[in-house]
């Protein structure tokens, strides 16, 4: 659905609502529908055009593009993703940041000052069930193994350039990391961590969120079991680290070894692969890989021994060996191939790897799938404006 028929939708409700019933149309649609395809589905956030795409990764067809939001005549910028296959639930974060918008309160990424939402969605049909405000510029959302908790990250980097601007204490520039209760949405802690959070996994069954601040070159530490939570160590990520913006590194994408062991830094600024010794709480020194790009949201292969990561200015996908670092294959995008990769997923059940495109923000992104060996693409489907992250649902059981 385009937006100027989303907001001819709205604006017909508004007028006529107080006086006559509004008939559904491919405009407005009532309700939801059942998602029906073939499992694995891919669930995809579409960032500039308000919705959530699910795709058929078989057959790559996309089964349906559903709104997201609370506002429907408001672009939300929803920006990741995260799955409870368990009990049935997508959670879709709303950084409340529209593409291209500059400054503004609904600014370009990082610069927006609306606060953000976690907005929780039925997986069998996309109904909305539910949300939780948070702050501005959500970057990431993870969700704790037995699907309790939410923890939403906030790429505040305007609140960092002001604090910079006004010669005020680095601390004052700081976002902070949101949690959530998923079961009642509503909040159960905020916690000033670093500048300008982005990435983020759960670590240490859980215990603990290793968190990537891109302003200040660290990896933070923060300690769920604690009430509040609290921020226990703080790991730069090179020995040229800056304690505020400009980044030397820009440590901007954070991934868990299949161990647990270690955790595998995607930087935008140094253009590289750094690799953080988790319970060491130390960087691996001997890990230091250039990738050609800024290194975006990367994935292990299925047995642990590879690390496929995407990269643009380069638009690209590097393979490294992940005990070395060593590059064992490199390929280009096109333009017309990948504009702008954003994440790599891997499929166990296909023996596939997926990379979302995010396009040049005004027209479709794109998925396409890749052979994990050959980095041949073998299939591709058009998705919404900017999609950014995909979650796969292994078995669909509805």
């Amino acid at each position: 659905m385009s937006r100027s028929l989303k907001l001819l939708g709205a604006f017909t409700v508004l007028v006529t609502a107080c006086t006559e019933d509004v008939p559904s149309s491919s405009a407005w649609p009532d309700g939801t529908g059942p998602i029906r395809g073939q499992a694995p589905l891919g669930y995809i956030s579409n960032n500039g055009d308000d919705t959530v795409s699910v795709v058929e990764l078989t057959t790559m067809t996309e089964l349906a593009r559903v709104p997201v939001g609370l506002v429907p005549v408001h672009l939300e910028g929803p920006h990741h993703l995260t799955i409870d296959a368990a009990n049935g639930w997508l959670y879709v974060g709303l950084s409340n940041v529209v593409t291209n918008a500059g400054s503004g309160p609904h600014g370009s990424h990082g610069t927006g000052t609306v606060p953000g939402h976690v907005q929780r969605f039925a997986l069998s049909d996309l109904s909305p069930a539910g949300s939780v405000r948070v702050d501005p510029s959500l970057g990431d959302v993870l969700l704790s193994s037995d699907g309790r908790l939410i923890v939403s990250t906030h790429f505040e980097l305007k609140k960092a350039l002001d604090a910079v601007a006004n010669d005020l204490p680095v601390e004052d520039g700081w976002s902070s990391i949101v949690v959530s209760d998923a079961g009642s949405m509503s909040r159960r802690a905020v916690v000033p961590v670093c500048t300008a959070p982005h990435g983020a996994v759960l670590a240490a069954a859980d215990s603990t969120a290793l968190v990537a601040c891109y302003g200040d070159d660290r990896i933070a530490y923060l300690d769920l079991t604690t009430d509040p939570p609290e921020v226990v160590a703080r790991v730069t990520v090179g020995g040229e680290a800056r304690d505020r913006p400009p980044s030397r590194y820009g440590p901007y994408s954070i991934v868990l070894s299949p161990d647990g062991r270690r955790a595998f830094i995607g930087n935008l600024d140094s253009l590289d692969v750094r690799v953080l010794d988790v319970d060491a709480r130390a960087m691996v020194e001997s890990f230091r890989t250039m990738v050609g790009g800024a290194a975006y949201f990367g994935a292990f292969s299925t047995d642990g021994r590879l690390f496929y990561v995407p990269t643009q200015g380069m638009d690209g996908i590097a393979v490294l060996d992940a005990e070395t670092g060593a590059v064992e294959q490199m390929r280009t995008f096109t333009e017309a191939e990948c504009d702008a990769p954003h994440e790599v997923v891997v499929s166990n059940a296909l023996d596939r790897l997926f990379v979302v495109c995010e396009g040049d923000h005004r027209g479709p992104g794109r998925l396409v799938s890749l052979d994990p060996e050959s980095l041949e693409i073998e299939g591709r489907v058009d998705l919404g404006i900017y999609p950014d992250a995909l979650r796969v649902v292994e078995e669909a059981t509805w």
